[in-house]
Order: structure tokens, then C-alpha cells, then sequence
């Protein structure tokens, strides 16, 4: 066996036992919850019951190619726009509608908006969106308060490096005049990196709900060449290359930050079924099952242990 042949089968187990270590968490270590799924109407949870106006954001993660969305809709510029003026035959605006048909005091039609951006796997991109996505949301929260008289809350939902989009603003929320708040921050599938994993610690999240499956194979491979280090307002602390650019699962303990492992029928989820309609549509009680075991077990928040989350038919 040649040299390079040698170096191939070793760093090929390394990688193998990054992907697969992280899946073998002993049961003592786990906390667990069940979600049920039912196709007859339920009770609504409690977290599906809003008393505030609350206003939903989605932020789509990596594309490899510009989305037909993105070029007609946005003519090929980062921006927010109401769910109601998107092509009604696109899949993100039937899967929205379909999420607002079946809990509407969770996900109103009429308070949901997406936020397109190039999906470029650059985090220069992510970057440059944050800051537009500031301005749009700044922008938002001023024309409903104009129009109502109170400020809304404002949730976002955001998939794969979409999170990374959202995180960033910390960084572009320290550099501005005026400055916004952001009740909820729901993350899929985020690939936990060193320039974003401590933004999630800043003031301007209230709380942050993430989700994660340790054979999403996609989140860790989220590559990050050079490791920059940053604090929570995104300033740059460190810089150094990384061996294996491969990014987290987890953020570090922080009292906003609560974390879940999701199974659906016992088997783990992969990196798109995180933004499928059968996934999202169990948010409200998936956020109820986290919230629930959070206060119940303060292992939690030590991350002395993990949560897992169980959808299973009822």
C-alpha cells in the first residue's frame, strides 16, 4: 500500500467516526420526549395559542443554483416579501399555506414572509444577506407599528446555513443605529461554525430553538477552511485554518439556547426533511415538548445531557 493510499484509508476513518461517534450517545446521557402525529385534528398546544402578533420569517439554506423563486420573484436580490405576493404554484408558498390552514394561530398566512437570498455556500454571502435582512426586518417592524400601534413579535425559521444568515445578524445588530430584537430563532439543521456559534449567546436573540439529527451527514461536512473565531457582536477574536473543515451539531450551554435530537418512528432525520411540510407542521409541538423538558430537567441547560425528541404515529 502506497503512501497516499495510506493517508486515504486514515482519513477516511477519521471522517467515518466524526459522522457516526456523535450518533452513539449512550441512553443515560438522554432525556426523552414524544411527539405524537395524527392525521385527525387535535387539540392545539399550547405554544400553537399566540396572544401576541407575532411575525414568521422563513430563510432557506444552501443552493447550488439559483432558484426560479429567487430570480422572477426577487430578480435575483436578497429581500423579504410577504408570503401572499409569491407565486402561488411554488412549493414554498403551497407548504406555507398548507402549515397556516392546519394551525393558524401559529403560522397565519397573513404574518408569514420569506426571505430569499443566493443560497451561495460563501459565508461572504451569508454576511452581505445579514445585513439586508436587517434592513428588511427593521423596515417590517416599523410598518406594523405605524399601521397597529405596538411593535410585533418577530420569529424567524431557518434552515441548513440560513441559521448562519440569522445569526449573523448579531453582528450587523451591534454595528447599526437602530437595533431589533428577535423573539424566536428556530434552527434546522444549522452547521454549528466558530464565526456564527457565539452570536447565538447575543442579547438580540431572546431564545433560540434548535434542531438536529446526528446522521445529518450535510450539517457537520458544512465546510469552514479558516476557523474565525468570533464573540457574540460577530467581532472577530481568532483566526486560525482547520485540519478537518467540518462544522458542529450543538452550540455551547447559554441560557437562550435550548437544543433537541429529533427521531421520526425511530429512525434519525436527514438534512432535508427539516423543511418538509410533514416535519414543520408539528413546530408548535415540537417547541412544547423542548420548552416542557427544559423546565423539567436542569441537565439540560448544564449540557450535562441531550434532549431527544421522538415523533411517533399515535
Amino acid at each position: 500500500m502506497n503512501i497516499h493510499s495510506t493517508y486515504t484509508s486514515i482519513l477516511g476513518i477519521i471522517i467515518t467516526v466524526l459522522f457516526f461517534v456523535p450518533a452513539c450517545t449512550h441512553r443515560s446521557s438522554l432525556i426523552k420526549k414524544r411527539v405524537y402525529r395524527s392525521s385527525s385534528e387535535q387539540i392545539q398546544p399550547e405554544e400553537c395559542k399566540q396572544i401576541e402578533p407575532i411575525l414568521t420569517v422563513w430563510i432557506h439554506g444552501t443552493r447550488f443554483w439559483l432558484d426560479a423563486l429567487y430570480k422572477k420573484a426577487f430578480n435575483a436580490q436578497p429581500g423579504l416579501k410577504a408570503l401572499h405576493e409569491l407565486p402561488a404554484h411554488h412549493k414554498l408558498t403551497k407548504r406555507m399555506k398548507a402549515l397556516a390552514d392546519q394551525c393558524a394561530d401559529f403560522f397565519p398566512y397573513e404574518t408569514v414572509y420569506c426571505f430569499c437570498w443566493s443560497g451561495k455556500l460563501k459565508s461572504i454571502e451569508r454576511e452581505e444577506a445579514a445585513d439586508i435582512l436587517h434592513e428588511s426586518l427593521f423596515k417590517l417592524i416599523n410598518d406594523y407599528q405605524q399601521k397597529h400601534g405596538h411593535k410585533p413579535a418577530i420569529r424567524l425559521v431557518c434552515h441548513s446555513h440560513g441559521a448562519n444568515v440569522a445569526l449573523n445578524l448579531a453582528r450587523v445588530n451591534a454595528q447599526k443605529e437602530h437595533h431589533i430584537t428577535i423573539d424566536e430563532l428556530i434552527l434546522f439543521a444549522c452547521p454549528v461554525q466558530c464565526e456564527t456559534k457565539n452570536c447565538a449567546r447575543n442579547s438580540m436573540f431572546k431564545r433560540i430553538y434548535s434542531f438536529y439529527s446526528p446522521l445529518d451527514m450535510v450539517q457537520i461536512t458544512a465546510p469552514q477552511w479558516v476557523c474565525r473565531v468570533c464573540n457574540a457582536d460577530g467581532v472577530v477574536v481568532a483566526c486560525k485554518k482547520q485540519l478537518l473543515p467540518l462544522s458542529d451539531r450543538r452550540f455551547d450551554k447559554a441560557p437562550n439556547i435550548r437544543q433537541a435530537w429529533i427521531k421520526r418512528n425511530g429512525w434519525a432525520l436527514n438534512h432535508t426533511d427539516f423543511s418538509l411540510h410533514c416535519f414543520l407542521r408539528l413546530l408548535p409541538e415540537l417547541l412544547e415538548a423542548m420548552n416542557d423538558a427544559y423546565n423539567e430537567h436542569e441537565e439540560l441547560t448544564t449540557c450535562k445531557k441531550q434532549l431527544l425528541i421522538r415523533i411517533e404515529k399515535s
